[in-house]
Formats: C-alpha cells, sequence, structure tokens
C-alpha cells in the first residue's frame, strides 16, 4: 500500500496539533506565557523538520537523481505506449487517470497483460483485483465462444 505525501503531513500535522494542545493546557497557570510558548515550539520543531526532509526527499531528489522511464517503443502497440506514457506522469492523480485509461483500452483491445501491469501501480491496490478479475472474465468469455 502505498501512502500518499499529502496524508503523511496531514497525520503530521495532526499530531502536532494534539501533542501541542495537551502539552499547552497541561501547563501550570502561574508559568509564564514564554515558558507555554517554548514548550509549543519544542513540539512543532520536531514535526517541522520531519515535513521538511519528507519535502526534500520526495520533491528535490527525484529531480536530481537521474531516473530513465521505460522508452516509448513506437512501433507497439496504443496499450503499450499508453502504460509507457503513464511511467512519465509527475503529478499522482494524472497518473491514476491514465492508467485507468490504460487498463480500459488494454482490456477492450484484449491486452489483459497490459491491464494487469497498470493495475499492479493503481493506488491503492483494491481495484488493482477488480482489474485482474474483469480480465479473468474475459477471458473466460472469449474462451467459452471459442469452444466448438
Amino acid at each position: 500500500m502505498e501512502i500518499s505525501t499529502e496524508l503523511v503531513t496531514k497525520l503530521v500535522v495532526l499530531a502536532t496539533a494534539l501533542v501541542g494542545l495537551y502539552k499547552v493546557a497541561g501547563a501550570d497557570v502561574h508559568d509564564p506565557m514564554g515558558e507555554r510558548i517554548r514548550e509549543a515550539i519544542g513540539i512543532v520543531i520536531v514535526p517541522a523538520a520531519m515535513l521538511v526532509l519528507l519535502w526534500l526527499f520526495t520533491s528535490v531528489l527525484p529531480s536530481i537523481t537521474i531516473y530513465e522511464p521505460t522508452p516509448i517503443n513506437h512501433e507497439a502497440d496504443d496499450a503499450e505506449q499508453m502504460l509507457a506514457i503513464t511511467e512519465r506522469f509527475w503529478k499522482q492523480d494524472m497518473r491514476q487517470d491514465a492508467l485507468r485509461l490504460t487498463i480500459e483500452h488494454a482490456l477492450a483491445t484484449g491486452r489483459y497483460d497490459i491491464a494487469v501491469k497498470a493495475a499492479a501501480d493503481l493506488n491503492p491496490t483494491g481495484p488493482a483485483d477488480d482489474v485482474r478479475m474483469r480480465a479473468v472474465k474475459a477471458l473466460a468469455e472469449k474462451q467459452k465462444h471459442s469452444l466448438p
């Protein structure tokens, strides 16, 4: 299961807020306000550093490292070309949409191998089983019609 950066960010912010509220609410009423603020800042520094590292690893490093996606073979059929193109998407939501289009085209044209490969990259992975079942049913239906 692949966890998106957005989900991790939201969870870290939620945890930070909860811990910060707990610490500030538990502070003694007689403590000066500066002490409460220092405690709250101390709580926020660690998750903020984690968010910076998360951003660094997801945004900056992939652009620095050399990534060679699958080359697009112009002689390949449409389903194979569509699958190769989906690897080049940077935005995850667009990549998922492209994978779904690739799956539909591959199933319609009988390229079940491409449909299963594309389904493996779907996020969340639950719909991948649906695609595999559709491919199996299509193959079973094809086999039923080819019998004398």
